[in-house]
């Protein structure tokens, strides 16, 4: 997020601290010196807050140098230049009035991508090739053109001293020629200030683009202010600037000899406002969508878009089951296929997958999503990657591995929690079960109960119903479904989708243990908004005992 322009106290970069050794040349490393730790830069479309501080200094020229003095444990001092594609560089902590005792270490990052991020592990890495005890990275040859980021630190982090380190082009070709910023004046253009939708899965439509091409990419965040009125899709949408296109993480580089037909700014995006059900008389109810740009373009990341106010018409009535009344077995089980299958299939990978979903909308309460397993919350992350960065994955209650990892399957939400790691690692691919391994109600893995030595994974009680519920589901939409073509199972049966006798009588306990609750209805309510249909074991749980065998 560096210009040329900035200041010392202008700009921060957050980083963290990575468990993995460095791969890239360490081999010029002392031989009685263990291995350094590379920073990790965090990127600054995202919002993390964790780890150590780079501090963006300044700009550092060709065949000139730059000073600085560590005065603190931990500082890491950075310096930004721009390089051609095959170019050859030096980058020396030189003698020239540097502490002779500075034990100093020395990292490069790049190139720049279009959301100002100069990527998560270093490029190249010196703590003592040059002079003394002092880094030195020599000879290095620039893979892309672009602007990379020179970060200077101590070894240990710990030593002061002051520092000289100096920027050599080797190939006499180094410097890009620079190209004009973008002109115009930005602005987010959304084409609607109101949306009216309906408890009964009602929607509207708008459009959304920028009014001026961006220096960098500009991402945008779409966020409904009560999620028990309405949801909307996408809620992350990327404007990758000239010469990036999107992937499943943002903006990436185009490769080599790609094109877009046009640049990926100039796009416009639809998106889609659902009114979501609640089962009660509370009348016609407002909400907002409200924006939030992130973008390391100072002229889009400013901006404050005024939200969109909404109208969400009440519904009274329930989902209507009178269809299902006498059917039992088999022929109730092919009833509710019908009335589940077709679902939206937004995929498991992607920036706007299920897992999107889960962690932004799905499974948030009061601002916080909490695991399935243990109840351990965190601030909503809007996205999986930052979930996965604050000790959260997604958990497929019906193990993946036993439908081939494939869609619809894996990215059905009513079969998927927020869970944290841990408990997530814990439960693995096991059954669901009662376990010997302590008097401790929680959700953890041992033995069964049953005295067969197997392991299986039970769940706290609170929640056991949810996951019971989510099983009968399964069965409910994927076991008649010819068309999956892949193994279904969790009974040691292949194909044929059914539980396995044992965990499916401790599923049934736990159904009527742990009745369904407001929370259970209400993320019904939500997953139906987004997917289309719902699971009509929430609805009605007493359908389990009408049928003998899942």
């Amino acid at each position: 997020m560096l210009t040329d322009d900035f200041s010392r106290s202008a700009l921060r970069t957050r980083v963290g601290l990575s468990m993995a050794l460095l791969t890239g040349l360490l081999s010029s490393c002392a031989a009685d010196k263990p291995a350094v730790d590379s920073p990790v830069l965090a990127d600054p479309s995202k919002a993390d807050s964790a780890g150590a501080d780079i501090l963006p200094i300044g700009a550092i020229a060709y065949g000139g140098d730059v000073t600085g003095d560590f005065t603190r444990e931990d500082q890491l001092d950075g310096y930004s230049f721009r390089a051609e594609a095959g170019s050859v560089v030096t980058l020396d902590n030189s003698n020239r009035g540097t502490a002779r005792r500075l034990d100093s270490t020395l990292f490069l990052y790049g190139p720049k991508n279009a959301d100002g991020f100069y990527g998560a592990q270093s490029i190249a890495f010196d703590d003592d090739g040059g002079w003394s005890l002092h880094a030195r990275i020599r000879d290095f040859t620039i893979p892309t053109r672009g602007e990379y980021l020179a970060v200077m630190g101590t070894y240990a982090g710990a030593d002061r001293g002051h520092y000289r380190l100096g920027l050599i082009c080797e190939s006499g070709d180094c410097e890009p020629p620079v190209e004009p910023p973008p002109t115009g004046d930005a602005g987010l253009v959304v084409d609607t200030t109101r949306v009216d939708t309906r408890e009964d899965g009602g929607s509207q439509t708008f459009q959304v683009s920028l009014s001026a091409e961006p220096e960098f990419g500009v991402q945008v965040w779409i966020e409904s202010d009560d999620l028990t009125e309405a949801v909307v899709f996408p809620s992350r949408i990327f404007f990758c600037a000239r010469g990036y296109r999107e992937s499943n993480i943002g903006c990436e580089l185009i490769p080599e000899g790609e094109s877009l037909p046009e640049p990926h700014w100039q796009r416009t995006v639809e998106v889609r406002v659902t009114g979501v059900r609640d089962e009660v008389a509370d009348g016609d109810t407002p909400f907002s969508l409200n924006f939030r740009l992130e973008s390391a373009d100072d002229r889009y990341r400013d901006l404050t878009p005024a939200p969109i106010e909404g109208v969400n018409a009440d519904v009274t009535t329930g989902p209507d089951y009178s269809d299902l009344d006498g059917l039992s077995d088999a022929d109730l089980l092919a009833a509710l296929y019908a009335r589940t299958q077709g679902q939206t299939v937004y995929g498991y990978h992607g920036v706007n997958s299920a897992r999107t979903l889960l962690f932004g909308s799905v499974d948030v309460r009061d601002g916080l999503v909490a695991s399935l397993y243990t109840g351990r919350t965190i601030e909503a992350p809007g996205e999986s990657i930052l979930a996965y960065m604050r000790g959260f994955n997604t958990e497929h209650s019906w193990p993946q591995a036993q439908f081939d990892r494939l869609d619809p399957m894996v990215s059905d939400l009513h079969h998927i929690f927020a869970v944290d790691t841990r408990s997530n690692s814990d439960r693995s691919s096991y059954n669901y079960g009662f376990n010997t391994s302590s008097s401790n109600p929680s959700s953890r893995l041992g033995l069964n109960v049953t005295g067969t030595g197997r392991k299986v994974y039970q769940v706290r009680p609170e929640r056991r119903g949810d996951v019971a519920r989510a099983h009968f589901y399964m069965v409910a939409r994927y076991a008649l479904d010819d068309s999956l073509g892949v193994t279904f199972d969790d009974d040691g049966r292949p194909a044929d989708g059914s539980i396995q006798d044992d965990e499916e009588a401790v599923l049934r306990q736990w159904n009527d243990e742990d009745p369904v609750d407001a929370w259970e209805m209400e993320r019904n309510d939500r997953v139906e908004a987004f997917q289309g249909n719902r699971n009509p074991f929430i609805d009605r749980p007493d359908l389990v005992a009408r049928i003998s065998d899942f």
